[in-house]
């Protein structure tokens, strides 16, 4: 009820020269129309926002100090930037649809609740199995599947903005040590994803995927986003200067389990974004929310 009268109040404000100028037999003022919309519209999200920002705020004051608390808490309050999924109309053609048990699964993390039907033990390595030992456990191919998806997604989103012939899987990174012969021995790594003119035209940019559980033991006790930016600048450490060596950019995509985004992975949004809406005349909010979505999707 209570959406519903604050729905009702805006829609009153917006529309009121509407009204106006029926009511009165008055011409309409087209623009002053349109900016009043706009600003009353600005004003009732904000309004909203602070609404339900101060609710979740009350729920986490009801968790207590205890260690269960404290996880809800931090549970709680990245909820409010990894919920996208929940909003995006389910459609065949464009992949954004989810299975019956993905669908509930995803929900029961997200509310904190225990999923059903899970297995005794984990098929990888015979340890008892749970929702937080999938998130972590490096045998079976749980955690190789869900990086690769989120790869083979935003991969497949450049191929659409850059073309398919700009878009490399698994680009080899060559680079230089020295052995105790002071000669140098080359090195070779690899990164997930190489896209041609992606930051600047006739250059290639290197993007590295790493997905992470920022609940597991070792992040526990620090913030979400400060785990994702060390990540982050690890993998500028290992990948930055043998990229810059070769002209190229590299560019981390770091994201947490239930989507949280590094800052250079929503940088890398955002460019991406914006190429796509030159490409498909759409505006440039719609199309961030897509590539969001498909992105969200993809961890989901």
């Amino acid at each position: 009820m209570e959406t519903c009268r604050h729905n009702f109040s805006t829609s009153e404000k917006v529309t009121k020269l509407i009204s106006g100028s029926l009511l009165e037999n008055l011409n309409l003022n087209v623009r002053q129309h349109q900016e009043r919309a706009k600003t009353e519209r600005a004003a009732a999200s904000a309004s909203r926002h602070a609404s339900e920002l101060q609710i979740l705020k009350d729920i986490c004051a009801e968790k207590g100090d205890d260690e269960k608390g404290k996880q809800e808490k931090r549970r709680l309050l990245r909820a409010k930037s990894t919920g996208i999924w929940l909003s995006v109309r389910p459609k065949t053609l464009t992949d954004t649809d989810l299975s019956k048990d993905e669908f509930r699964d995803s929900l029961r993390i997200r509310a904190g609740l225990p999923i059903q039907a899970l297995p005794q033990k984990c098929d990888g390595c015979n340890k008892p199995f749970s929702v937080e030992h999938a998130q972590t456990c490096k045998h079976g191919g749980l955690v190789i599947l869900r990086h690769d998806d989120v790869k083979n997604e935003f991969m497949s989103l450049c191929a659409q903005a850059y073309g398919p012939k700009a878009v490399r899987n698994e680009p080899t990174i060559h680079t230089y040590s020295t052995d105790n012969r002071n000669a140098q021995k080359e090195q070779v790594l690899r990164g997930d994803i190489s896209t041609y003119g992606f930051w600047s035209d006739r250059k290639t940019t290197i993007f590295d995927v790493r997905v992470t559980d920022t609940d597991a033991p070792s992040h526990k006790n620090r913030e979400p986003m400060n785990v994702l930016a060390s990540q982050e600048l690890e993998k500028r450490r290992l990948y930055g200067k043998p990229c810059m060596d070769h002209r190229r950019d590299f560019t981390p995509r770091v994201f947490s389990v239930d989507g949280l985004m590094g800052k250079q992975a929503v940088a890398a949004s955002r460019q991406l974004a914006r190429k796509l809406q030159k490409k498909w005349k759409r505006p440039y909010s719609e199309i961030r929310g897509f590539i969001q979505s498909r992105l969200s999707l993809s961890l989901v």
